[in-house]
């Protein structure tokens, strides 16, 4: 999917759970790649959900064009292609007892205020085992064309930021 624009980015239900898909509740989603995004939302902000509960994403990425696979450079130069305030991911927004896998990644700018991830803004909930990143990463440097002064992999925030998650909240119960 390339240059999908969202922009909802009033506080309150409005501007939560901005991204492909608002939200993904036990499901999962496969091989999708989302390229040069404009996606901006207030709370749990992701290029590919904003909230994903009991979800798993697989083999998925949120990036700038490249020009040896796209044809072309980058479109987005130095502009976050996923920006909200709270909860902000490249792919995801808050993951809750989720999974990013497969050799997902993200090669997109990511800005935001509040726990501001490469992968997800935000990891919570009780159960250890389901929260896992696996085999996933976030790449700020594509090709002798495309590099991270052009914002590839550059993610920016005040507090909370992390090159793969922002927040790791996850307590574990037995």
């Amino acid at each position: 999917i390339y240059d999908l624009y969202i922009n909802r980015t009033t506080a309150g239900v409005d501007g939560t759970d901005i991204g492909l898909f608002a939200s993904i509740d036990g499901g999962s989603v496969w091989s999708t790649s989302v390229v040069d995004s404009n996606i901006n939302g207030h709370t749990n902000v992701g290029g590919i959900a904003g909230y994903v509960n009991n979800g798993i994403i697989y083999s998925s990425t949120v990036r700038k064009r490249v020009k040896a696979s796209d044809g072309e450079t980058t479109k987005t130069a130095n502009v976050n292609n996923v920006t909200g305030t709270t909860d902000v991911g490249g792919l995801a927004g808050l993951l809750n007892d989720s999974q990013i896998t497969w050799y997902s990644y993200n090669a997109s700018q990511v800005g935001g205020t509040t726990n501001v991830g490469g992968l997800a803004g935000e990891m919570t909930g009780t159960a250890a085992t389901k929260n896992l990143i696996t085999d996933s990463s976030n790449r700020g440097y594509m090709s002798d064309t495309e590099t991270y002064a052009q914002g590839y992999g550059v993610i920016s925030g005040s507090t909370g930021v992390g090159g793969l998650v922002g927040k790791m909240n996850v307590t574990s119960t037995t």
